[in-house]
């Protein structure tokens, strides 16, 4: 129930900020630029992932699910 309560205020946060932000935008004479409004991640977070980093996960996550990892065998 907790948790439900705080996704229900939360919820509630976001549009009442959505509404004030709305009548603001709406009374002002300039609007800021859409971007200066948008939430970015920083720079470090944006990074993409090697392909190294993407086969570390997917061998933690088939280990987590009970899977198992055969190693690639030679060709010779």
């Amino acid at each position: 129930m907790a948790g439900q309560q705080r996704r229900l205020v939360r919820e509630h946060n976001e549009r009442a900020w959505s509404v004030w932000t709305a009548e603001a935008l709406r009374r002002s004479k300039k609007l800021p630029p859409l971007r200066r409004l948008q939430a970015r991640l920083p720079r470090e977070q944006r990074k993409r992932q090697s392909w190294q980093d993407m086969k570390a996960v997917a061998k933690l996550l088939t280990q987590a699910f009970g899977g198992q990892i055969i190693a690639k065998q030679d060709a010779s």
